[in-house]
């Protein structure tokens, strides 16, 4: 098989290669081609030293951040390019950095330390597919299986866990039975891996197409940072995963219907605890507030659209998801028809403001609460969004002497 690399992975490998030093494509960009995916980024792996690559590049812009790791991150025609000198097993005092970084000379002794056979692949133009550990039969097998010893290399490093079953749910694969054998063993050592790292693999794995049938299958790894799932009952369990099937393959909207669990009282307690951001909090409460809300008429969707932070469609999507009654046509026949009218859903949107609030001789909370009732009357089609009309409704809704001016 033969890659399509771009010319600025072509331009380093003949730069290694020239000046006598071995050089490969490594890991996910093989993998990649292999399954005909699109390829983001590439990784290189060379039995160059850090100083002997920076020498080679010496023309080049070089970026020396991961030199203690081996890695240089060379710029050629404006692209970065991180080449990785070949390592070798040290001991983890972690389980997850490793004690020491030694380096080697051999390109199969560098495969051998990496997590999954799929993920061990090189490829040189001339060469083909280097191939130490059957990747390619793994991949053609539809498999995820650590290289080696699956318990030393978890315990090596336990964020290869999470990985382990987030490369089955994005791929659609099955995992080794040694290997899930060494996840579940092993899934108390996640205890030592930073709740970032875990959030986000963990996004990765509910964008999977195999997250439903994953996530009941592995629950108990889930569990040792989501100690709430040990509450899920059996038809819980069911539940979710169905409405995991249900919601597409979105990292949002299934966190979303998850959380919607009776056993996640508090989700922005859970997400702060996994260090999600205040943006992505936000969105998460925005829907779980809306999920009760009703939706039969225009009304209810203007206020729904008031309440929502997400995108619409996210919101039927969850609907969809965690209602079996929701009628998501409608909702959104209904939808499009107030976005078509115009129709006022916000504060921003309405005829009046702050300073015509300040002009009716009101302050402080009164003004808030006075636009506020304005905006609903107006959602409701009480009174149109029409200035005249809502300071007249205020006048005549609100008789205290600060309303009357």
């Amino acid at each position: 098989m033969e890659m399509e690399l771009p010319s600025y992975v072509k331009t380093a490998i003949e730069y290694l290669n020239r000046n006598g030093y071995e050089c490969y494509v490594v890991g996910g960009a093989v993998r990649s081609t292999l399954l005909h995916e699109e390829i983001h980024d590439y990784d290189l792996t060379t039995n160059a030293l850090p100083e002997e690559t920076e020498a080679v590049f010496r023309d080049f812009p070089v970026i020396r951040t991961g030199m203690k790791h081996g890695t240089l991150t060379v710029v050629i025609d404006g692209e970065m390019l991180e080449i990785t000198t070949y390592r070798k097993d040290s001991g983890y005092k972690d389980h997850r950095h490793p004690d020491s970084v030694a380096f080697s000379s051999s390109l199969k002794e560098d495969c051998a330390r990496r997590d999954f056979t799929i993920n061990a692949l090189c490829y040189h133009p001339e060469e083909g597919i280097l191939d130490f550990f059957g990747g390619q039969e793994d991949i053609r097998k539809q498999i995820i299986r650590c290289i080696g010893d699956p318990e030393q290399r978890l315990n090596e490093d336990a964020l290869r866990i999470l990985r382990a079953v987030r490369f089955a749910a994005r791929l659609g694969f099955t995992v080794d039975p040694l290997t899930k054998a060494a996840l579940l063993k092993k899934k108390e050592t996640l205890r030592y891996v930073s709740e970032e790292r875990i959030r986000s693999e963990t996004d990765r794995f509910l964008a999977g197409k195999g997250c439903p049938d994953l996530f009941t299958e592995y629950i108990d790894i889930f569990a040792v940072f989501l100690p709430e799932l040990n509450s899920l009952s059996e038809t819980e369990k069911e539940e979710i995963r169905e409405a995991f099937r249900k919601a597409p393959d979105n990292s949002e909207i299934r966190l979303a219907v998850l959380l919607s669990s009776r056993v996640f009282p508090d989700a922005e307690e859970v997400m702060r605890r996994l260090t999600y951001p205040n943006h992505a909090i936000r969105r998460i409460k925005s829907l779980l507030s809306v999920k009760d809300m009703p939706f039969d008429t225009e009304t209810d969707i203007r206020y729904i659209i008031n309440r929502l932070i997400p995108e619409f469609d996210c919101y039927t999507d969850y609907m969809k998801a965690v209602r079996e009654d929701f009628p998501a046509e409608r909702v959104r026949e209904m939808h499009d028809a107030v976005i078509r009218n115009g129709d006022c859903c916000f504060l921003s949107d309405l005829a009046v403001n702050g300073k015509d609030m300040l002009a009716l001789g009101l302050k402080g909370k009164e003004i808030s609460d006075a636009l506020q009732k304005s905006l609903s009357a107006v959602i409701e089609k009480r009174i149109p969004n029409n200035k005249e009309e809502i300071i007249a409704y205020l006048k005549k809704k609100c008789k205290s002497d600060a309303y009357t001016g």
